[in-house]
């Protein structure tokens, strides 16, 4: 390109110009990754994706791997695949992590996906070939978790990352056949509530700001760290609502999207209103300690203290977030609409809260208490 920047395009064509160049070489050089201790070149040609282990064994070799790709392509000359069906769990577990699993997820659910390879699958398959898999070895391994003492639940996370990692193999490099999963059943889900007497208990033992982000979530069900990451600007006191923009990452400390990655609007109740006008700032957060966002960990420690003080059960935040919806269920709202406050992609997940509205349920019968007219036809 312009090795004397006296010499480029100038005005709107010449940012234009230095954006798609930039963009390009920035391509060019993320197509060389470093995953774990060797060097990998991933290309797309003609809408295909190759991704391929460097011969070389350094950046430098991958560089000229990846041009030397790239010159077959272009000339016409077919290519093997990039990447061998015999390899071995290991080496496509890695390769996937690194290309999908830390693009495609929220830093939490990737260190959560990394902790289930590393602790687990990669020990158990690694050594197999990715295409050699079998259901046997995949029941085995179920039956090894579920001796341990694994709940149900836990164990049909790791399927998940294994199964989700096979059939990705499938997609990108071909494998004939994958084994069959199968989850194992998970009984009724079990949350725990505080009734209004135990929420008051607990109220009574807490103060400041404490008091304050608990009575929040108990009256709007936000997340622990959608009250962390809650700002001044997403608060509408005049419209009575809450804007959930953020959540604050466990693992970075980052602001990101909330779960579901999408913007609701939370109602607020008069008392809660009156609340956030005694704390009103200007500016940054709504509850702001020296500034910074207040730590979600000292939050659950100041809950349990509340809760030994009141001589109730120690809970945690999220269960301020099940009795906010318990709640409204036991007090006849909609499942369709406490999903909507909650931020619930799934429905299935608030269906949780459905046999605390059997009530509302009995009180449709005296709606249906009045007769309709008798009949009037004369009986054959």
């Amino acid at each position: 390109m312009y090795s004397d920047y006296s010499v480029r395009p100038i005005g709107w064509f010449g940012a234009r110009f230095r954006g798609v160049v930039g963009e390009w070489f920035a391509k060019i050089d993320m197509a060389q990754r470093k995953i774990r201790n060797s060097w990998w070149v991933d290309i797309t040609h003609n809408k295909k994706r190759y991704r391929k282990k460097s011969p070389e064994n350094t950046k430098e070799g991958a560089r000229k791997f990846e041009m030397s790709l790239r010159r077959k392509l272009a000339e016409g000359e077919e290519i093997e695949e990039p990447v061998e069906t015999t390899q071995s769990f290991r080496e496509f577990a890695e390769l996937w992590f690194a290309t999908h699993v830390e693009v495609h997820n929220k830093p939490s659910m990737a260190k959560k996906t990394r902790g289930i390879l590393d602790r687990l699958l990669i020990p158990t398959f690694g050594a197999n070939p990715i295409g050699d898999i079998a259901t046997l070895e995949v029941e085995k391994y179920k039956l090894e978790r579920v001796r341990s003492g694994m709940s149900n639940k836990t164990i049909n996370s790791e399927l998940g990352v294994l199964g989700k990692c096979l059939r990705d193999a499938k997609k990108w490099i071909g494998i004939e056949k994958i084994p069959e999963i199968t989850p194992l059943k998970l009984a009724p889900t079990h949350f725990d509530f505080l009734s209004k007497e135990e929420c008051d208990r607990l109220l009574s033992n807490l103060e400041g700001i404490w008091y304050d982000i608990v009575y929040t979530a108990l009256k709007t069900g936000l997340r622990r760290g959608e009250l962390e990451a809650l700002r001044w600007q997403d608060v509408q006191l005049d419209k009575k609502t809450v804007l959930v923009r953020h959540n604050r990452c466990s693992v970075t400390n980052e602001l990101l999207s909330p779960k579901g990655n999408s913007v609701r609007s939370v109602p607020l109740s008069d008392d809660v209103v009156e609340l956030l006008k005694r704390r009103q700032r200007e500016e940054g957060f709504v509850f702001g300690v020296d500034g910074q966002m207040f730590e979600g960990r000292v939050l659950n420690r100041k809950i349990a203290v509340g809760c030994n003080l009141a001589r109730l059960r120690v809970v945690t935040c999220h269960v301020l977030r099940h009795t906010f919806a318990s709640h409204l269920a036991m007090k006849g709202v909609p499942i369709i609409v406490i999903q909507k406050l909650l931020g619930h992609t799934d429905l299935k997940v608030t269906m949780r809260y459905a046999h605390l509205s059997q009530e509302s349920l009995y009180s449709v019968t005296q709606v249906m208490q009045t007769p309709f007219a008798p009949s009037t036809s004369k009986a054959a």
